[in-house]
């Protein structure tokens, strides 16, 4: 059962939820919160050890130049790379952060409908938040990708064999991507947030 058909069971006034009806909207609305919780921690997980490889590699071949990628790397002449760690790190932070604070605003969803409800508006807006970050750090790696390129072609690491994956195929991935967000924010997260005030408004009055 969607929110929105729960939205309409509730608006009927022919059909105001029994106790039971109450206690089985109860239940579906924890047991979507606690599945949204779960992949919204799987997804942070795995971004963060996504992450954490490349980094310590880079990082120890950085300290050890000498047996590793690092000897090969001029810092100050190809910066750009680096960010390419860093804005990820700072999105996932982000991310990491909030998860741990809307944990902390609802610690008891379980009590009734309305914590219940609270808290799943508050994990929508999480999501909102996650798609606009997502969507702003493929437009910053988009940026950076001409002074990345620049870099590279100008220490001799690559050449022109660089500028179609870097200017073409990167860029319609990225197009791709920010599509498929828009598309679910606008199509799926804000109909959600729209039907969640709705019930909460109908269930405090």
């Amino acid at each position: 059962m969607s929110f929105d058909d729960l939205q309409s069971l509730w608006q009927t006034p022919e059909n105001q939820p029994s106790a039971a009806s109450r206690e089985s909207m109860r239940i579906h609305f924890l047991a979507t919160l606690r599945a949204r919780r779960r992949r919204v921690a799987l997804f942070l997980g795995l971004v963060v050890a996504g992450l954490l490889v490349p980094t310590t590699v880079l990082l120890a071949s950085l300290l050890r130049p000498a047996s590793g990628v690092g000897r090969d790397i001029d810092v100050m002449r190809e910066w750009s790379v680096f960010l390419l760690l860093v804005f990820p790190w700072i999105g996932a932070g982000l991310f990491v952060r909030q998860f741990l604070r809307h944990r902390q605003r609802h610690p008891h969803p379980d009590q009734s409908i309305r914590d219940c409800l609270r808290a799943l508006l508050d994990e929508n807006r999480l999501a909102r938040f996650r798609y606009l970050g997502a969507a702003i750090l493929n437009g910053a790696m988009l940026l950076l990708m001409p002074v990345i390129v620049h870099q590279l072609q100008a220490s001799g690491k690559a050449g022109d064999e660089i500028v179609v994956p870097a200017f073409v195929v990167l860029p319609g991935l990225l197009l791709i991507i920010f599509v498929s967000l828009g598309l679910h924010y606008r199509r799926r997260l804000l109909p959600e947030k729209r039907s969640l005030e709705t019930l909460l408004a109908a269930y405090a009055s």
